[in-house]
């Protein structure tokens, strides 16, 4: 993702009018901000800013891109700071892919195993049948730092089942 045009960001309907500010966007992909007013802030929960950004045609195709909040400073008098704790949250991008099994088989525990593919960051219910018109769910898994995950059925043994993905939120 890159920002959107020359002045993809502007202040959300939180920061007074008259307030002074400086923005700074580091070739790293940082953003920075900072806003200082001798005015009170009008709410304590509202918009501090808002920002355009545009998908690279080569990243059209990812689900999802991480934004974060780190290293945020508040004060009450412009002099006595206080840290607010990072926090973070997912920018998505388009539908996750439909979930697929690969490698399967009996791990050494003697449970059958199998590798869920998706989206790196979307999330899919295992379902499991007997007769595949009855489907109940098994578990939900959150795939991370890569497109597959490992799933190993703690209840595989007791009778023959099958296995299908059903995509979180669609």
């Amino acid at each position: 993702m890159r920002l959107a045009s020359s002045q993809p960001y502007r202040f959300g309907s939180l920061v007074p009018a008259g307030s002074l500010s400086a923005w700074n966007i580091a070739q790293n992909g940082r953003l920075s901000l900072a806003v200082s007013t001798a005015t009170a802030w009008p709410a304590s929960n509202g918009i501090l800013a808002e920002i355009t950004f545009q998908v690279q045609p080569s990243a059209a195709q990812t689900y999802s891109w991480p934004v974060a909040l780190s290293a945020a400073e508040i004060t009450q008098d412009g002099y006595e700071t206080r840290a607010l704790l990072p926090t973070g949250a997912s920018l998505i991008g388009r539908a996750p892919v439909a979930g697929s099994f690969s490698a399967p088989g009996r791990n050494a525990s003697g449970l059958f195993q199998f590798t869920l593919n998706g989206d790196t960051g979307a999330s899919y219910t295992i379902e499991a049948s007997a007769d595949l018109i009855h489907w109940t769910p098994v578990t939900t898994l959150l795939i991370e730092g890569g497109n597959s995950i490992q799933f190993a059925d703690p209840d595989s043994n007791t009778s023959p089942r099958y296995y299908r993905t059903v995509i979180i939120g669609q």
